[in-house]
């Protein structure tokens, strides 16, 4: 029972991040007008650079998280694993409902390029994690927990 609940809640969070690039995917090439559709692929694009460019340079929010999940107390594992991450979350998440009222050409575009970056972050963070975690579930994966939550549970209950 064990694995099988494992197995889903691993699907859940693949899910979760292919489904946040179907949905930037689909708000950049959906645009009719075609220097607006133009300006939304480079914030996507730039996005893309800026996350491959930190990792060149050997900048990732992604080792920073996994050091804090390694400590053992329990109010800084609280507050870099499961708070921060779900503010994190919780402002995005926030920024894009917000957007996707307005529909401000401008802001879809500043949506794109921080929704982007924050979600390879996410996808480098899981894919770290499983590989010092393996399939079973430890507090390393409390980050990518916290803020897939939170997100979820913003669009759902302000949207």
């Amino acid at each position: 029972m064990e694995l099988f609940f494992s197995i889903l809640s691993h699907v859940i969070i693949i899910f979760s991040f292919i489904s946040k690039f179907i949905l930037f995917g689909w708000i950049t090439f959906t645009e009719e007008k075609k220097d607006e559709k133009i300006l939304r692929c480079m914030a996507f694009s730039t996005s893309l650079l800026i996350f491959y460019g930190a990792r060149a340079a050997k900048v990732s929010l992604a080792e920073f998280m996994l050091k804090a999940a390694s400590l053992t107390n329990p109010i800084s594992i609280g507050l870099t694993s499961i708070i921060a991450p779900a503010c994190a979350g919780i402002i995005m998440a926030g920024f894009v409902v917000s957007t996707i009222k307005k529909n401000a050409d401008r802001a879809i575009r500043i949506m794109i390029l921080f929704g982007i970056f924050a979600t390879l972050q996410f996808g480098d963070l899981y894919l770290r994690a499983l590989g010092l975690e393996g399939f079973s579930f430890d507090k390393v994966f409390l980050p990518n927990i916290s803020f897939t939550i939170s997100i979820g549970l913003y669009a759902i209950l302000r949207y």
